[in-house]
């Protein structure tokens, strides 16, 4: 089922289109939804869409064409990390690559579409030279859709769950200009970079006890004719549930969309009710 919520401003709104696949295996995407919905007109002017079906209905959906050119931002909170399926990886890419729509990625996001990343260090790697030769007999002129690539990101395994402190990137980037310099959260996955993409740029870091290394946990990727952003928190209702991170999804949604200002304030209209 998709609905819309709409907050009354004077600015027209950014469209957002959500998209989420329930119940979710891993993570309550209902409860996130929810609290998506509750909190983030409260941060900035946004009209969102929520495509959230059970898994079918919503892979239905993402293998339509141009399902997102009609919005500002697509967001995707999803979990396909075994799905092979490169025509629908191919067709999710293809809205920020082509059609220019700007997209936000949460957390098992990145560990989505695992087969086509190839790296040695993957569970799924083997599979990998296969997909890419069907892929290219079948077109020829077309990438092969890496979504790392896309997400700008290649992670495969993460930290157990557990307390981090975060800290902005330097230079500091507009999307996290109103942030402290240094958080806590309570508890949550760190995702292991295994390949930050040369094509993105950090946002937030934080340090990995397991293998004492720091990681990058939110960027912005070039992916085409729009831009992503990536977020790798959002595991749990622990970070789910908080300010700073409505504050983060809300400012990444207006930055993407050009109604951000350096400062990390929102442009006069945009901020909130």
């Amino acid at each position: 089922m998709i609905f819309a919520c709409l907050g009354t401003y004077a600015a027209t709104p950014v469209k957002v289109l959500y998209i989420t696949h329930l119940p979710g295996k891993y993570h309550d995407y209902k409860a996130q939804q929810n609290e998506f919905i509750k909190h983030i007109t409260n941060f900035a002017n946004v009209d969102v869409t929520y495509q959230a079906e059970n898994l079918e209905k919503t892979l239905a959906f993402m293998k339509t064409p141009e399902y997102a050119v009609n919005y500002d931002v697509v967001i995707y909170n999803i979990c396909l990390a075994h799905n092979t399926d490169t025509d629908l990886a191919h067709n999710m890419i293809e809205q920020t690559r082509t059609h220019g729509v700007p997209a936000l990625l949460i957390h098992c996001a990145m560990h989505t579409f695992w087969a086509t990343f190839g790296k040695p260090d993957s569970r799924a790697a083997e599979k990998q030279p296969e997909l890419k030769k069907n892929w290219l007999a079948k077109n020829p002129n077309t990438p092969f859709p890496n979504w790392s690539d896309f997400s700008g990101l290649d992670t495969k395994r993460h930290d157990k769950q557990r307390a981090m402190t975060i800290r902005r990137a330097e230079p500091v980037h507009p999307v996290a200009a109103n942030f402290p310099a240094k958080w806590q959260i309570t508890k949550d996955e760190l995702y292991q970079n295994a390949e930050f993409k040369k094509t993105a740029t950090p946002i937030l870091i934080a340090h990995s006890v397991q293998d004492n290394k720091d990681h990058v946990i939110a960027w912005e990727n070039k992916a085409g004719k729009a831009n992503a952003i990536g977020i790798t928190l959002g595991h749990g209702m622990e970070t789910f549930t908080m300010p700073s991170f409505h504050r983060f999804l809300a400012n990444s949604i207006l930055y993407l969309d050009g109604k951000l200002g350096k400062d990390g304030k929102p442009i006069k209209g945009y901020s909130s009710k």
